[in-house]
């Protein structure tokens, strides 16, 4: 991918084909890859119209070498504003994930049987309302591998009540 910022300008959330708000990887078929050019180069901005990218039971990608921001997903225990997985595989590698916010998971939410492997990746200055403000693993039935990266200046601020894990939450 060019070097660029991609920012996502169709308004909506809860939808999963990618029709509005986030990216949705649904393709059970194979494996997505999707390289940048290097973080500091290539951008997607989700405007804070919904998360960045949502990666939905049984897709596989690979994604590499850019940053994911200003996704936005809050309200009725909202999960994953920079990336949302669910019982996936995902491999990322030298992707920033920075300034996104969601109930849990600001930067990263994990949930079901998922396999993620993260490597010299940056979580930084997210925000999990409730918990996990870098990264939050729901129920810990995931396989989480993480190497040579930076969780930092990520934070739960607070609902009224459990607020749990500024940089990481696994439950």
């Amino acid at each position: 991918v060019p070097a660029v910022t991609y920012t996502l300008t169709s308004a909506g959330s809860s939808e999963d084909a990618s029709a509005t708000g986030d990216l949705d990887i649904t393709d059970t078929s194979g494996r997505l890859t999707f390289t940048g050019a290097g973080a500091d180069l290539v951008t997607i901005d989700a405007n804070e119209l919904d998360r960045v990218i949502d990666i939905h039971a049984g897709a596989t990608a690979d994604i590499g070498f850019l940053t994911l921001t200003n996704g936005l997903t809050v309200g009725d225990g909202t999960t994953g504003g920079g990336i949302q997985v669910k019982s996936a595989q995902i491999t990322l590698n030298g992707v920033d994930v920075t300034h996104n916010k969601s109930d849990k998971g600001g930067g990263l939410a994990i949930e079901g049987a998922a396999v993620v492997t993260i490597k010299g990746c940056e979580f930084s200055y997210n925000n999990g309302l409730n918990s996990g403000g870098g990264v939050y693993v729901k129920h810990g039935k995931a396989a989480v591998t993480i190497v040579d990266s930076k969780i930092l200046f990520n934070t739960a601020t607070g609902g009224p009540l459990n607020i749990y894990g500024g940089g990481i939450d696994i439950r």
